[in-house]
């Protein structure tokens, strides 16, 4: 019996390593979704990264990032999660594979053709750590929407039409309410490392430059809600 457990935990082992962070994190890079996730399987060296350590020489102003950072996240998480009818596994699928497709147009210049990169569902499942059934039923429910579809290998990549994204085009004001929230939170972050050009106060409040942003994203954060029903 003691020598069947150590068997079986041998083997134990080995999977991990075999499916570890380093080797998630190839097989990302391999699909151009590295920016995306890394994994949720966590090693010694990924918990390292965000010890309080490393942080050190940022805690002086670590309250001021943290504050906008956590504002960006929150506010873009509602908003995705209103427009999905909170099923954010949906988006984290979509967005895999739209990482795919904007790797291509950022590699060849082009976004005016059909995507040619794809990626399976158990890459998928590996990069999110999602079910691979669970994952299977969400890529059915984008397919149905025509965001989508599976090539002779079956894998997936993004409908383009017209040049475009179809999920980008069917849903706009959310990429638009996204962009102009990544536009705050980068000069929010500007504005404290290099007040000068965003005339910020001293105290780290935000400038003129940081204000006109505002605006229209409050413009676009009145906009109407497309919401996909939850599958």
């Amino acid at each position: 019996m003691t020598a069947a457990l150590a068997i079986v935990g041998n083997v134990r082992r080995n999977t991990a390593r075999a499916n570890g962070p380093e080797e998630t994190r190839r097989r990302a890079a391999a699909h151009g979704v590295t920016p995306l996730l890394n994994s949720c399987r966590m090693d010694d060296a990924d918990r390292a990264d965000g010890s309080p350590a490393r942080v050190s020489d940022l805690a002086k102003d670590a309250l001021y990032f943290r504050y906008h950072l956590v504002e960006f996240v929150t506010e873009h998480l509602i908003d995705l999660s209103q427009t999905f009818a909170g099923d954010l596994q949906q988006v984290l699928v979509l967005a895999i594979i739209g990482q795919v497709h904007v790797n291509q147009v950022l590699q060849s210049g082009n976004n005016h053709g059909k995507t040619t990169q794809s990626i399976s569902a158990s890459r998928i499942a590996d990069i999110t750590c999602i079910p691979r059934q669970t994952v299977r039923r969400k890529l059915e429910t984008l397919e149905k929407r025509g965001w989508i579809e599976q090539d002779d290998q079956r894998s997936w990549h993004i409908v383009v039409r017209e040049g475009r994204a179809a999920a980008q085009s069917d849903l706009a004001h959310l990429d638009a309410r996204g962009i102009l929230r990544g536009n705050r939170l980068a000069a929010a972050y500007k504005a404290k490392e290099d007040p000068g050009p965003l005339n910020a106060s001293p105290n780290g409040e935000s400038g003129e430059a940081l204000e006109r942003l505002r605006e229209p994203y409050r413009a676009m954060n009145a906009a109407p809600v497309k919401t996909a029903e939850r599958d």
